[in-house]
């Protein structure tokens, strides 16, 4: 005798094979659209000028600080300032230096001069900039002038002043990209200079 209920375990094999295929099509779609919403956040936060204020956010809160003892030295420690950069910058020494956090380190290559680094005072001297001859007319122990650098001052000025807004430390001109960020005393609070 044949078993009658044959057909219908046929046929639930069958339904069990076809939910599974057509649920895991649809969790393959939902995937694939996740990555392609995610893929286009990202390009549209490159595009924003999100990326700019995020790294004036971090240059203000990791490197800056980095800068303090430096600064903070009257009057301030110019060689030893220029020696921390040429060795974050992997410049003469190449080695890393003990305070600088894991994972954070400058790239400052020589690949195309893209990052030039200045340090200021309070005073708008300049302390140091890295590479040394990046700017024509910005030296080390002078006053940096207002149309030495390829954007406007803007954010020099607001570091200057202790402002630690990033909307107001980021200017963009062309394909230039200036970022600022003060370099403040940990007792007081008071603006030692900018980078």
């Amino acid at each position: 005798m044949k078993n009658p209920f044959a057909r219908v375990q046929q046929l639930r094999w069958k339904l069990t094979l076809s939910y599974t295929a057509v649920t895991v099509g649809a969790l393959l779609a939902v995937e694939l659209i996740l990555l392609i919403a995610g893929g286009l956040l990202v390009a549209s936060v490159l595009r924003t000028d999100l990326l700019p204020h995020l790294l004036a956010a971090e240059l203000q809160e990791t490197v800056a600080p980095r800068f303090r003892p430096f600064l903070a030295a009257e009057p301030p420690d110019v060689e030893g300032l220029q020696r921390w950069l040429d060795d974050v910058s992997g410049g003469t020494a190449g080695v890393v230096p003990d305070d600088l956090p894991p994972g954070v380190r400058i790239d400052m290559g020589n690949d195309g001069g893209d990052t030039i680094v200045v340090v200021i005072d309070k005073n708008r001297t300049v302390l140091a900039v890295w590479p040394p001859d990046a700017l024509e007319g910005v030296t080390t122990g002078r006053p940096l002038s207002a149309g030495a650098l390829p954007v406007s001052t803007a954010p020099l000025n607001a570091a200057l002043a202790g402002v630690t807004d990033t909307s107001l430390l980021v200017a963009r001109e062309q394909s230039n990209l200036l970022m600022a960020a003060p370099v403040t005393d940990e007792a007081d609070g008071r603006v030692l200079g900018a980078v």
